[in-house]
Order: C-alpha cells, then sequence, then structure tokens
C-alpha cells in the first residue's frame, strides 16, 4: 500500500504524463495549487481546466504562459491587464496578442509579439500596423506579415524588400509599383522561385532569368561587400580588377578584355572565403564601384568588362567637370 506521499507522487506523475487527465479530474484536484502548478509547467494550455481562484494566480499563470502564450485567454481579468503577464504570453507565442485588446495600441508589447511572430502584426491596431519599425520586426520574423502592414508600407521599397527576403511569396501583397520593380521581383524569387508569379509580366523575360543566375548579390541581399572596386585595361586584350573588403584586404583578378560582369565576380569568389566555409566560395557578391559609390546590379552581370570600364570613366570625368564648374562658379561668386 502507497503512503500518502507515495500516492500524492503518483498522481503528479500521472498528471505530468497526460496534462488532459486535469479535464475530468475532481475539482478539490483542479483547486490544489500545489499539483496544478506541476501540471502547467508541463502544458500550459492546461489552465484552461484549473480552478477559477487558480487563474488569478500569478506565478501559476507565468509558468503555464512559459510553456504556452495562447493560454492567456484562460487568465483572469486581471491578470490579463498585468503588463509582466502579457510580455510573458507574447515572448512565448506572438499570437496570443489576440486575447490582448488592452495593448494593441502599445508599441513595446506589440514589438515582442511581432518578433515572436510576425503575423501577431494582424491583431495590432491600426496606427501600429502603420508604424515601419514595427511592421519591418514583423517582416523579418515573417515576410508573409505584410498582408497586415498598412497600405503605404505596402508600398515601401524598404519594407517590402524586407518581407520578401524572409519569405519570397509576400511579393504577392506587395503593391503593384513593387511587383514591377525588378530588384525586388529579383530579390523575391531568389528566396523563392514561386513568387515570379505574383511579379508584373514585363519584368519576366531573359533579362531576368539572367539575373536570377547571375552572382551579383541583389539589394537587401545577404553577402560580401567589394568596395572601391577598380578596373583598369592591361595592354590590348586584358583588364586588371581589384577590390577590397571591408576587412582591408585586397582581391585582385586578370581577365580577357571581352570578359563579363558575371566572369569577374566568379573570379573574385575563388578569393573571397566564406565564413566557416574557406573552400566553398563566398556565395553571392556586392561589388561597388571605385568612385562612383553604386552597387552593381545582377542585370548588369551579362556587361562587358570593356564597356563598362568606358563608361565608368565618361562619367567619372563627366562628374569631376561638374565639380569643377561649381567650383570655379563658387571662386567667381567670392571675387564678386
Amino acid at each position: 500500500m502507497l503512503s500518502d506521499g507515495e500516492a500524492r507522487a503518483d498522481l503528479v506523475d500521472r498528471f505530468r504524463r497526460n496534462p488532459g487527465l486535469i479535464a475530468v479530474a475532481e475539482p478539490t484536484l483542479r483547486s490544489d495549487r500545489a499539483l496544478m502548478l506541476e501540471v502547467v509547467k508541463v502544458s500550459g494550455h492546461a489552465l484552461r481546466f484549473v480552478d477559477d481562484g487558480l487563474c488569478d494566480d500569478k506565478v501559476l499563470v507565468l509558468e503555464a504562459l512559459k510553456r504556452d502564450g495562447t493560454a492567456l485567454i484562460y487568465a483572469s481579468p486581471r491578470l490579463r491587464g498585468d503588463r509582466e503577464v502579457v510580455q510573458t504570453a507574447l515572448r512565448s507565442r506572438g499570437s496570443a496578442l489576440k486575447s490582448c485588446r488592452l495593448f494593441r495600441n502599445d508599441r513595446e508589447i506589440v514589438l515582442t509579439a511581432v518578433r515572436s511572430d510576425g503575423l501577431a502584426l494582424q491583431f495590432a491596431s491600426g496606427a501600429l500596423r502603420g508604424d515601419e519599425e514595427v511592421a519591418t520586426a514583423a517582416m523579418k520574423e515573417n515576410g508573409l506579415a505584410l498582408q497586415y502592414a498598412s497600405t503605404p508600407l505596402r508600398g515601401n521599397r524598404n519594407v517590402v524588400l524586407e518581407a520578401v527576403a524572409s519569405n519570397g511569396n509576400a511579393l504577392q501583397h506587395a503593391m503593384r509599383s513593387l511587383q514591377e520593380d525588378r530588384e525586388v521581383v529579383l530579390r523575391a524569387v531568389r528566396r523563392d522561385g514561386y513568387a515570379l508569379n505574383f511579379a508584373a509580366p514585363d519584368v519576366r523575360g531573359p533579362n531576368f532569368d539572367m539575373a536570377r543566375a547571375s552572382m551579383l548579390a541583389s539589394e537587401g541581399e545577404p553577402g560580401p561587400v567589394l568596395l572601391g572596386t577598380h578596373l583598369k585595361q592591361e595592354g590590348s586584350d586584358s583588364i586588371s580588377c581589384t577590390a577590397n573588403l571591408m576587412s582591408g584586404s585586397e582581391v585582385t583578378c586578370i581577365l580577357p578584355i571581352e570578359a563579363t560582369v558575371d566572369e569577374m565576380v566568379r573570379a573574385f569568389q575563388a578569393s573571397v572565403p566564406r565564413a566557416g566555409h574557406k573552400s566553398k566560395g563566398p556565395g553571392r557578391l556586392h561589388v561597388v564601384l571605385d568612385g562612383e559609390n553604386r552597387r552593381l546590379s545582377p542585370f548588369e552581370g551579362q556587361r562587358r568588362l570593356d564597356e563598362l570600364l568606358q563608361s565608368s570613366s565618361s562619367e567619372l570625368k563627366e562628374k569631376k567637370g561638374e565639380d569643377g564648374e561649381g567650383r570655379k562658379k563658387e571662386e567667381e561668386e567670392k571675387e564678386e
């Protein structure tokens, strides 16, 4: 025969192994604080069957919410208005914001929710669904939260880029103008090829397919950055390409004059190790031209290097000419 202590330990063990038993337990058991505390540590949702008096017990409710934030709906009205209780619930399950009517316009609370579950944005107030920081936090967690952002933010390029970086199919919720933006569409399609179905028809075509295959990183895409990329013709049949990594190291390659930008990028890749995977290359690269402070787009991957060198030189000369004219005008104004 089991002693009282052994019988209680056996009861606790049975409830912990099968929390659902609490639904048919005697009322005296459902009001047993110590026993219920053990049960909600295993299944936060068991709070649904706990005695009403214990649903107002902050310690017990907090334990339940650490396990399952959606159990907030079973907490007492007093505790559903308690900031600490609500934050605990949202850190566990952002969707618990649905049960937090008092806090849907509370920026700090809503940020906690969307960082846990981006789709919780749907339960935020209209004002916060139009808040760029809140929306961006939601997109980082789940790009499909774009469907719940305000209309202006669904047309905000930065917010949409964040969304499609997380989930390419978020493109379907972007404003038409961004479904026509080649860089945005490319970022989405590289994340999920199906996203091409949501792009404007004019974006699709052979040029887009080549850009998609390019090893140049698209806007917002992670990857090493090559700064001050400098091209210089070497004799009549080759071009030297030099660039600097953010770390300060320099990479150089020499290619035939008819080589393309993508061929230059592939040559650079051999010299740019991927963190933790030095033998596998760095993936796609961001290439910024020297003197122009302009990032090469994946849609420029098939440009020949000699054409790029010529256009870069012309643009640089034009810029220097404009700067010189500006200085000359300033000097004349001073003399007057």
